[in-house]
């Protein structure tokens, strides 16, 4: 891609979320020195830490927040190295709605938490008599509601013409290619993500399906094969949600999802467990696709 053949301001939106949650840990040189001496080691290469908090309500807002940046990461493509994605205006409605409903969880959550840790003073008590000795109540923030937070930082992609507002500025058509140049290399940095994920997917399929290695069910006169379902759903995943990533509309991508989605993504794991030949048949085929897949990038030798 050599040029900008699209505008992707018309396509897509950079989505930052700024999620922040308490870790309910801490480093404690108490306990570093004492393990160093227990076991005859060099303080300086051990680290040793409390946990403050063993809350249930607590783990549940991890949850959810792992829950999101998956969700977010799967449905977005990369756009800068603090946290910035590129998301694709078809999948707005869908994305904003899943974070709100998301938002909403997790202030409902950390309400709660609070509420256990200011109200009711569960959370030190527990860590009072759990941590015996190495509790200290200066450990615990008195605001801890300032430790939690959930916000959605949209901005629009920005465009090399948005810096050209004045001619006889002599640095705006430098900075206005510097933009375009930019751009360019996300857009790419972005089909080479969909190409990485295809590849992932696929090379664990293909291991899957591999007979001459992993685990077999015991007693079973096939040798039935033992492998998690989401070596399938992945696939199906994947082979959804690449139609709205793939903004340039590469089409090598869209030929490789096509590709994917007939040969592996509607196997079902029952079938391959069971089924020998078919296993080997579709390894045959994902390893063809991974060929292909990892010579995407090639260039042809003149």
């Amino acid at each position: 891609m050599n040029k900008m053949e699209f505008n992707l301001a018309d396509k897509a939106y950079i989505v930052r979320p700024k999620i922040s949650v308490w870790t309910a840990r801490k480093k404690s040189s108490r306990m570093t020195t004492e393990c160093a001496k227990a076991f005859d080691a060099d303080k300086g290469v051990l680290s040793a830490s409390k946990r403050l908090s063993k809350s249930d309500t607590l783990i549940a807002i991890g949850k959810v927040v792992k829950e999101f940046r998956q969700y977010h990461t799967e449905n977005t493509l990369p756009w800068d190295d603090a946290g910035a994605r590129l998301l694709p205006a078809k999948k707005w409605i869908d994305y904003t709605t899943k974070a709100q409903d998301v938002r909403i969880k997790f202030e409902r959550l950390v309400k709660q938490y609070i509420s256990e840790y200011l109200d009711d003073q569960r959370v030190m008590r527990e860590a009072s008599t759990g941590l015996g000795d190495l509790f200290d109540a200066k450990d615990y923030p008195d605001d801890i509601g300032r430790k939690f937070k959930f916000e959605l930082e949209t901005n629009p992609v920005p465009q090399a013409k948005h810096f050209v507002v004045d001619a006889a500025n002599k640095h705006a058509e430098s900075i206005a290619r510097d933009v375009e140049v930019r751009t360019v290399a996300r857009i790419e940095s972005g089909v080479g993500d969909l190409v990485t994920r295809m590849q992932t997917v696929t090379r664990a399929f293909a291991d899957a399906m591999n007979d001459g290695s992993g685990p077999v069910k015991k007693g079973d006169k096939d040798g039935a094969k033992i492998f998690r379902d989401t070596i399938t759903e992945n696939i199906a995943s994947l082979v959804e949600v690449i139609p709205s990533l793939n903004l340039s509309g590469d089409k090598k991508i869209t030929e490789a999802c096509a590709q994917l989605g007939r040969d592996l993504a509607g196997l079902k794991p029952a079938d391959l467990r069971q089924d020998k030949t078919l296993r080997k048949e579709s390894r045959i085929k994902a390893e063809k696709l991974m060929a292909k897949l990892d010579g995407y990038f090639t260039t042809p030798s003149a």
